[in-house]
């Protein structure tokens, strides 16, 4: 890969994070812990919960000015399209 290669690359990383306000993203915290979501949807920690979990940073991703309200009722509807109960 040449220099001019390399930049060209590096700016089309850098445009992309930009224009997805991905800029902090490495700050990202979760809206509801995993103690939280166990509670609020009666979940033992295990593969299932991780999985609960891993949904839910990808919807915080995804929906950046989404709050906590917005979040638990997506993680409803994933739990509920997701595990058989």
């Amino acid at each position: 890969m040449t220099l001019s290669q390399a930049k060209a690359a590096y700016d089309i990383v850098t445009d992309a994070v930009a224009s997805l306000a991905l800029h902090d993203v490495w700050r990202l915290r979760p809206l509801i812990t995993g103690a939280e979501i166990a509670k609020l949807f009666n979940r033992k920690p295990g593969p299932e919960l991780s999985k609960i979990l891993q949904f839910e940073i990808e919807w915080q991703l995804m929906n950046p000015m989404l709050g906590r309200a917005e979040c638990e009722l997506a993680l409803q509807a994933y739990i509920a399209n997701t595990f058989a109960q």
